[in-house]
C-alpha cells in the first residue's frame, strides 16, 4: 500500500506541474515545492510542509518564498468552537448535539455551522443543522447566537434550510452562509449564497454558486474577494452514499457585487486543512484526497490556486 501511495503521489506531483497540457488542473492550480515554504512551531523549531495537510492545532508560522502567510487551521477552529460551546451550553453526545432555543422551547441542534462574529468579544454565530438526535430529524433555517456572558438567543431566519454550511469572516464585519444541505436523505444542495450583518442583525440573500456543491473551501483573498474551491455534490442514489462525487471547480466571488465567476477545473484537496491568502489574487490550501471514497488511505496536497481573472476579449 506504502508502495501504491508514493506512485500516485509522484503522478500527482507530475500532473500538477505539467503546465497548460495537464487536463483538469489548467492554469489554476499548481504544486508546491516543499523547498519554498518554512513552516516553524511556537517554539520556533522546523516542521514539514506534510503538517499543513494533517488536523493539527499547532500554532504554527507560515512563510512562501520569505513572505509570512496569515493561514487558519480549518480543524483546529472548529475544534476550539466546539469545545467553547460546550462549555456554555448543554450538549448530547459528546458535543455532537447543542441545546438552543427552537420555536417555543429549546431543542438539541447537530450538524450545524459556527463562526466567532468579528469584532465581537467572544459571540459565536451559529447557523442551520437539525434538530434532536432522534429518528425524525429537520434541516434548520434557524441561527443563534450565543454570547459568554447571556447565552443563547435567536438570530434571523436563513431564506433556506442548511446542514453543514461553510461560514466565511469577511473583511467588513459580516459573515458569508455558503453550502449545506437539506432534504430527504440530506440529498439536495442548498444553491445560494447568504450574508449575515451582526450589525443590524439581518440575512440578505447573496447571490448563488456558479456550481451549486457542499464543502466547499472558502478564502477571502487579499483583493476583498472569496475563492470558492472544491466541494462535493450529493449523491442522488437511495440509499446514498456518504460521500457525494468530488467537484474540482473554482469560482470567483465579489461581495460587493454579489456576483460569482466560474474560474473552471483546479486541482485542490477533497478535505482541507490549512488555508491562507498569497497576495492579492492567490491562495494557498493544503489537506488531503481520499484515494477511495470510505477509505483510509489519503494522499496529501498542498497546492497554490491562482484566482485572478481571464482577460475580457475584444469586441
Amino acid at each position: 500500500m506504502r508502495k501504491i501511495i508514493g506512485v500516485l503521489c509522484a503522478l500527482s506531483l507530475l500532473t500538477a506541474c505539467a503546465g497548460k497540457g495537464s487536463a483538469p488542473t489548467g492554469d489554476r492550480g499548481m504544486a508546491i515545492n516543499p523547498g519554498r515554504l518554512r513552516i516553524t512551531d511556537a517554539a520556533g523549531r522546523p516542521q514539514p510542509p506534510t503538517i499543513l495537510e494533517t488536523q493539527s492545532c499547532e500554532k504554527l508560522h507560515v512563510s512562501l518564498d520569505g513572505h509570512d502567510l496569515s493561514g487558519h487551521s480549518r480543524f483546529c477552529e472548529d475544534l476550539q468552537l466546539t469545545r467553547q460551546l460546550s462549555a456554555m451550553l448543554s450538549t448530547k453526545l459528546d458535543g455532537q448535539f447543542i441545546k438552543l432555543p427552537w420555536s417555543r422551547g429549546s431543542a438539541y441542534v447537530g450538524g450545524y455551522s459556527a463562526i466567532t462574529v468579528p469584532g465581537s468579544r467572544g459571540t459565536i454565530f451559529i447557523c442551520g443543522g437539525d434538530e434532536s438526535p432522534n429518528n425524525v430529524r429537520f434541516s434548520a433555517d434557524k441561527t443563534w447566537l450565543v454570547d459568554p456572558n447571556s447565552g443563547s438567543s435567536c438570530g434571523p431566519t436563513m431564506r433556506w434550510p442548511r446542514k453543514g454550511a461553510v461560514l466565511t469572516a469577511l473583511s467588513d464585519g459580516r459573515i458569508l452562509i455558503c453550502g449545506g444541505h437539506w432534504g430527504e436523505n440530506d440529498k439536495t444542495i442548498t444553491p445560494e449564497l447568504e450574508v449575515y450583518d451582526p450589525g443590524n442583525e439581518t440575512i440578505k440573500r447573496a447571490g448563488s454558486l456558479t456550481v451549486p456543491r457542499d464543502r466547499v473551501t472558502a478564502v477571502e483573498l487579499a483583493n476583498k474577494k472569496i475563492l470558492i474551491v472544491g466541494g462535493e455534490t450529493r449523491p442522488q442514489a437511495d440509499p446514498p452514499l456518504p460521500l457525494g462525487q468530488a467537484q474540482a471547480d473554482a469560482e470567483l466571488y465579489d461581495p460587493l457585487t454579489g456576483k460569482s465567476t466560474h474560474l473552471g477545473p483546479v486541482k485542490a484537496p477533497q478535505v482541507t486543512t490549512w488555508t491562507a491568502p498569497v497576495g492579492p489574487d492567490r491562495a494557498l490550501i493544503a489537506g488531503y484526497s481520499q484515494l477511495v471514497p470510505g477509505s483510509q488511505a489519503r494522499l496529501g496536497e498542498t497546492v497554490i490556486i491562482n484566482a485572478e481573472l481571464p482577460p475580457t476579449p475584444n469586441p
